[in-house]
């Protein structure tokens, strides 16, 4: 007998923003510009000016629809208890590992995230 696996690529929602360190704010999906209209740079330019921060979407949104991007600032409840400490995500690794490990001892319809901030404009959240 002869065991086929099939795999299955789906489609994500890749998404980035930059913050610009200069004028202190985000520039949102900078992964659509190619610089040809609008007056924006395209993309590498974000990438490789030590001038911004690239920071890439998680794919999970949290529980009021807001997109998570990596240096978000995190609020969370499991099973109706809020955690004593923000979560930073500080890497998109490290923050699937921790959503894993909180499935393991609650369902994910119990697990509630909130942004809070990033720390870029709230580096106080951070201890």
């Amino acid at each position: 007998m002869v065991v086929k696996t099939l795999r299955v690529i789906i489609m994500s929602e890749i998404a980035f923003r930059a913050w610009d360190k200069e004028a202190k704010q985000f520039l949102d999906d900078i992964q659509d510009e190619w610089g040809e209209d609008g007056g924006y740079p395209p993309f590498p330019y974000y990438l490789y000016n030590e001038n911004f921060v690239v920071e890439q979407y998680t794919e999970v949104d949290d529980s009021d629809g807001k997109r998570i991007f990596v240096g978000d600032i995190l609020e969370v409840y499991c099973g109706g208890d809020k955690q004593d400490i923000p979560f930073v995500v500080e890497d998109l690794r490290s923050f699937y590992e921790a959503l894993d490990n909180v499935d393991r001892y609650y369902r994910i319809n119990q697990l509630m995230i909130k942004v809070l901030g990033n720390i870029h404009q709230n580096p106080e959240m951070v201890k």
